[in-house]
């Protein structure tokens, strides 16, 4: 796109203009009733951000320019759903995965989990500086859902562009920091190739069960969303086929990956599970910081159903949430999001603010390099009547 014929401000104001006209359907009231977007923020104090925003730009603005900007003007409205541009930041995945550890953050160059450094600095910045640059970019309404994208942009070649920080070919980053033997070490990341993004599409698996010979059902349900080739009521069949006549003796359902999808699609697996005898002392949902949107529907339809325990971390939205956003708008080539409803699941789990389990199991790195699932462990364990319930939030 020639910068030189684009007025990017005119097309910002058009674009900002359409999200404050715009409005959200409170979910829960009996006539739906329409709300504006500025919850967290005043309408004044909104559009005099704006205006500050772009007020040190001119004609040379460039496009990169442009969407740092907006990125940064929806993130004032603190609602997950509304956001410019891709959520990820664009397809130049870095081959390698940041994790996030008691405020530290590691980067692992390998699927083996044996390499990975505490990183300090990436292309010269200190990592410290660059997650502030990146927390204005990301639209949050908690922290965990700002901390797992800050872990998920991280791995965006974008991202460095998009904050002034990229190295000279900005197609790479340099990572500095210490190794595992806590040596002073320097990494050049690269690219992942589309041969290794292709495998790691085609052994991906939007949802999994066990049912172990003790009678119980473990369920990854990772994503909301049901698939042509394997359909998301074929799966509860295969579910029932496989526990039969035997005894069911407790459900654990693993929603710690999910960010969302339709929130209808759990429904069969809810309807069979109600045949069972299911209660809060045997029936766990994993929850963490990447559990989102209608992710979060799914530990509330359980909490409902059940009265399901929920261990692990603070999930990824509060209760009272926006979220719905199968409109993908689009002005002059550039796409963005906007949350269509907001939804109150506060007697779900008995606050509207930020979702903290019942019982609390942090991961830690010596567990995550050791592929350790303590979190798991804990949700057996507590099914099988070793309960040791932690102080409930963080």
């Amino acid at each position: 796109m020639d910068t030189k014929q684009v007025n990017y401000k005119k097309i910002a104001d058009k674009i900002i203009n359409e999200l404050i006209s715009s409005k959200v359907k409170h979910w829960h009231t009996d006539d739906r009733k329409e709300m504006d977007r500025f919850r967290y923020i005043s309408l004044a104090d909104f559009s005099k951000k704006y205006k500050d925003e772009w007020f040190a730009f001119n004609n040379q603005t460039t496009e990169l320019q442009f969407e740092a900007a907006m990125r940064r003007t929806f993130a004032l409205l603190k609602d997950a759903h509304t956001y410019f541009g891709r959520a990820s930041i664009g397809e130049e995945i870095l081959d390698c995965k940041f994790v996030a550890f008691d405020n530290e953050i590691y980067v692992f160059s390998n699927n083996d989990r044996k390499d990975y450094v505490k990183v300090e600095k990436i292309n010269g910045f200190p990592i410290n500086k660059i997650t502030d640059e990146l927390e204005k970019l990301i639209s949050y309404e908690v922290e965990p859902w700002r901390i797992a994208s800050t872990n998920l942009i991280l791995g965006r070649a974008k991202t460095y562009k998009l904050i002034n920080m990229a190295n000279e070919t900005g197609d790479s980053i340099i990572v500095e920091g210490l190794n595992k033997a806590n040596e002073t070490t320097k990494i050049q990341v690269g690219i992942r190739n589309s041969n290794a993004k292709a495998q790691a599409n085609n052994n991906y698996k939007p949802y999994e069960f066990h049912f172990s010979e003790g009678g119980k059902l473990y369920v990854g349900y990772h994503k909301c969303q049901s698939y042509e080739d394997y359909p998301f009521e074929e799966f509860v069949e295969n579910i029932k086929a496989a526990v039969g006549n035997q005894v069911l003796k407790g459900v654990i359902l693993d929603v710690r990956q999910n960010g969302g999808g339709n929130s209808e699609v759990i429904k069969p697996l809810i309807t069979y599970l109600k045949s069972y005898k299911l209660n809060s002392e045997n029936t766990v949902v994993l929850g963490g910081n990447n559990t989102y949107s209608a992710g979060i529907w799914a530990v509330a339809s359980f909490k409902d159903s059940f009265g399901a325990t929920l261990i692990g971390e603070s999930l990824g939205q509060p209760a009272e949430k926006y979220g719905d956003t199968s409109m993908t708008h689009e002005t002059e080539g550039f796409t963005y999001k906007m949350s269509e409803k907001f939804f109150d699941l506060s007697k779900s789990f008995g606050t509207g603010g930020i979702i903290n389990p019942d019982i609390v199991v942090k991961r830690t790195l010596e567990d995550y390099v050791n592929f350790h699932d303590k979190q798991l462990q804990t949700a057996h364990d507590y099914i099988g009547g070793k309960k040791q319930m932690a102080p409930r939030g963080e």
